[in-house]
């Protein structure tokens, strides 16, 4: 298990099953952790969110120039610079192109029992998947998956307060020579607070986040991701053309975020 500094939020690692590792891929149910695999102390028992990761990540010793092409994370290098000066300010480790970060496919987020909701521990996952192209034969590829999220901030009071949606671009781990710091991390792409719900359907409102005409992105703690969300672009009198379900979050420049797509996420944004 690992925490965050001044966070109470623990991250746990799936353990090894009997023969071999959990891999991403064997992660990929629908919401549903493996059978044969423990989680220790019982999920039922836990006050806060537990966020799950594979022991074995997916694409270990990744490249910078890697994920700059294959996660859009062209602005990686600068954002976790601040992440480093905020969190620790006593590193005096060079990081630059020539580092190699492990990095996961998805993270598993455990919510702790809620009445009103479920009778049952809920799950969700939060992807962050390059293309996968077509393979020889019949083997097919896959578009990306970087998943909305809604990003928590600390200090939520009630509902939507606290809370901001971002893209997950990265899910990764600091390599060794930065030292124990074993809390995983996620690179992001913010978007806007949300605003004024639109009067017609009552759908609360946000845009990109933009910083001198640039993405404003930010590296997090992975237990900050409280839930994951759906953003419906804003389409206005007509579509553009171009967009396709694995480039409209990046053509598009508003969207209304989706309450509708799970009773968690409805109960976040419709009850008072």
């Amino acid at each position: 298990m690992a925490s965050a500094p001044g966070s109470s939020l623990p991250v746990w690692f799936l353990p090894g099953l009997a023969v071999g590792m959990v891999s991403d891929s064997e992660m990929e149910g629908p919401g549903v952790i493996p059978a044969n695999v423990c989680l220790t102390p019982p999920i039922i028992t836990q006050q806060h969110a537990v966020h799950v990761l594979t022991k074995t990540p997916a694409y270990p010793q990744w490249s910078v120039q890697h994920l700059i092409t294959a996660h859009g994370a062209s602005m990686f290098l600068p954002a976790l610079d601040l992440f480093l000066h905020e969190h620790m300010p006593q590193n005096n480790i060079s990081h630059g192109p020539q580092d190699h970060f492990d990095v996961f496919q998805q993270v598993i987020i455990i919510a702790p029992l809620d009445p009103w909701v479920s009778e049952s521990p809920r799950q969700w996952h939060v992807r962050a998947t390059p293309e996968v192209c077509p393979g020889h034969g019949q083997k097919p590829g896959s578009p990306t998956k970087f998943d909305m999220a809604l990003v928590s901030n600390g200090i939520q009071t009630h509902m939507l307060e606290g809370v901001q949606v971002a893209q997950v671009h990265v899910i990764f781990t600091l390599p060794y020579q930065f030292g124990t710091y074993s809390q995983a991390l996620a690179y992001i792409k913010w978007f806007t607070p949300f605003r004024e719900p639109d009067p017609s359907s009552g759908l609360h409102q946000v845009s990109h986040l933009t910083r001198q005409l640039h993405r404003n992105v930010a590296v997090i703690h992975v237990d900050e991701i409280a839930h994951p969300c759906h953003l419906i672009p804003k389409m206005g009198r007509s579509v553009d053309p171009r967009w396709t379900s694995a480039n409209v979050y990046g053509l598009a420049s508003n969207f209304y975020l989706n309450s509708f797509i799970d009773l968690d996420t409805f109960c976040i944004t419709t009850i008072n």
